[in-house]
């Protein structure tokens, strides 16, 4: 989601990877409740960590609820935001609904003010 809403808010110009510890398929309720503000995130899908481990990001932003010490290195890496956010995979069914609903409208302000105050920082070249 917040892979979505970054792109929103960029556009081609900077690229958003979306990055699991292990891989996962888009959750289905995901794409419903992105959609209900306007976001297709169908076509995203999360690399591992592994696939992304030798790139180079100028800045990385760690969603989990894992704590600092847990969270993968990512050694070539400028800057590193941690947002403690509840993963709704622990959720099914409505519940899920429920949680995605909420994490898409804490994270998507989240991101909004990331790129409006930390972009123009950061300079044009943002992944390589």
């Amino acid at each position: 989601m917040a892979q979505g809403f970054f792109r929103v808010y960029v556009g081609p110009e900077v690229e958003a990877v979306s990055t699991a510890v292990r891989a996962k398929e888009i959750i289905p309720y995901a794409t419903e409740v992105m959609r209900e503000v306007g976001i297709d995130i169908s076509g995203q899908q999360p690399r591992t960590v592994g696939e992304t481990f030798r790139r180079y990001f100028t800045c990385v932003v760690s969603l989990s609820e894992i704590p600092r010490e847990r969270n993968p290195i990512w050694p070539f890496t400028r800057k590193i935001i941690k947002w403690n956010v509840h993963d709704p995979a622990t959720q099914s069914g409505s519940d899920q609904q429920e949680v995605l609903r909420r994490v898409r409208d804490e994270i998507g302000p989240k991101v909004k003010e990331f790129v409006e105050s930390t972009l123009p920082e950061m300079g044009p070249n943002l992944s390589e």
